[in-house]
């Protein structure tokens, strides 16, 4: 909810947001938070603004 990236994944992929939401949490705190937390804040310079 802070810069919009899974959101904006759960739309293009067409599927709940809080649903993607909560995978992203279990895949980050399985590999440690950091790895997790790293690839959202470059998504968020990579992905392009709607």
């Amino acid at each position: 909810m802070i810069f919009g990236i899974i959101g904006g994944m759960a739309e293009y992929f067409q599927i709940d947001s809080t649903v993607l939401r909560i995978i992203f949490l279990v895949i980050a705190s399985l590999s440690g938070f950091v790895p997790g937390i790293m690839a959202y804040f470059l998504s968020f310079f990579i992905v392009p603004n709607k």
